[in-house]
């Protein structure tokens, strides 16, 4: 005989507690758990779920698709590896992780972890000190606290971070990194990314080609790898670097160093008392503030100092400058051995703009004799 009294699946497939340490399982689809209580465990296994939890230690699992997670109490864990899934904590101490694809992850406590692995995945953190990682593609990362930390590993992701001391890290192509805090890093490895940091002592990275970097805060550091980089600082005491050719690197504030190298670099500073160093060919130097420093170690450079007492200084052969009255300039003469089998540099030949004929905004090289020549072509 049947027992009237036994409940069947679809019976499980509505639950609700409002008890401490109460264990809610679900193995049907489209099922609905709540809890209330303190150190809460729902699970469920089918898809169209819904999981709710609002006491302290709460523990949700839905291993279906299109499931929707929401903790609002402290130490509270959710993990989902269904397609669609959402996931909602704003409670101190979350842990939320989702491995399905088109997830959507928000914590507003501290202290709270996101992970998604799925592709399009959306997570956002308010809290302080949270930490977000997304290995799918098109993500978007967002954390607004302190000491935030986030990382994307697939193409097209976009990481953004107000708070101080953030950092985050991208590995894909095409990704998109932002930091307002102070203190922030800012790591891309793929091509045709993107980073701009709006606050001081910020640090950027780039490994991939045609990048852009950019910092509005003092004392920042952009450091770009691949070539056809663009580089650029607008605040004081900021260092540029660029490894690879073709990368463009511009400077805004005063005592900004800017190092290229690569070929074909392009180095321009605004700002007084600038240090511009390209040792690649073919590159062009260009400083406006006065005290500026100018070195180029490759051939065929452009040196222009156009602020009052700079230098501007090339080692490589068939390079030229120009620079207004009162600017030092110092090319070097190359030529022949006395054997005549080797092109070697004979020496270094010193000018000084407004004086022995020198003439300001004219470009000058050197001839064969080792003496200064306009060449206004």
């Amino acid at each position: 005989m049947q027992n009237e009294n036994k409940m069947t699946s679809e019976d499980f497939s509505k639950l609700a507690s409002s008890a401490i340490d109460s264990k809610l399982s679900a193995a049907g689809d489209c099922s609905k758990l709540a809890a209330s209580g303190d150190c809460s465990k729902l699970a469920a296994a089918g898809e169209d779920s819904e999981l709710s939890a609002e006491g302290e230690c709460s523990s949700l699992a839905a291993a279906g698709g299109y499931c929707e997670l929401t903790a609002k109490g402290d130490h509270s864990g959710l993990a989902s590896s269904g397609i669609g899934s959402k996931l909602v904590a704003e409670g101190e101490y979350s842990q939320l992780a989702a491995a399905g694809e088109n997830s959507k992850l928000s914590a507003k406590g501290r202290y709270s972890s996101l992970a998604a692995v799925g592709y399009c995945s959306r997570l956002a953190a308010e809290g302080e000190d949270s930490a977000l990682v997304a290995a799918g593609k098109d993500s978007k990362l967002f954390a607004s606290a302190i000491d935030s930390k986030l990382s994307a590993a697939g193409d097209c992701s976009k990481l953004a971070a107000e708070g101080n001391y953030a950092r985050l890290s991208a590995l894909g192509h095409f990704s998109k990194l932002s930091a307002e805090g102070e203190y922030s890093k800012l790591m891309a490895a793929g091509k045709n990314s993107k980073l701009s940091a709006e606050g001081e002592y910020s640090e950027l990275a780039s490994a991939g080609s045609f990048s852009e970097l950019r910092a509005k805060g003092e004392y920042s550091k952009l450091m770009a790898a691949g070539k056809n980089s663009k580089l650029s600082a607008v605040e004081r005491g900021s260092y540029l670097v660029a490894l690879g050719e073709s990368s463009e690197l511009t400077s805004a504030g005063n005592h900004s160093e800017l190092i290229a190298a690569g070929e074909y670099c392009e180095l321009t500073a605004e700002g007084e008392y600038s240090k511009l160093m390209a040792a690649g060919k073919s590159s062009a130097l260009v400083a406006a503030g006065r005290s500026s420093a100018l070195v180029a170690a490759g051939e065929y450079c452009e040196l222009v100092a156009r602020g009052k007492n700079s230098i501007a200084i090339s080692c490589g052969r068939g390079s030229r400058v120009k620079g207004v009255e009162g600017t030092l300039i110092a090319l070097t003469h190359y030529g022949y051995d006395d054997k005549g089998d080797e092109y070697i540099p004979l020496r270094i030949v010193t000018g000084k703009i407004g004086e022995e004929g020198l003439l300001p905004d004219t470009w000058y090289r050197l001839n064969l004799k080792g003496e200064f020549m306009e060449c206004n072509d």
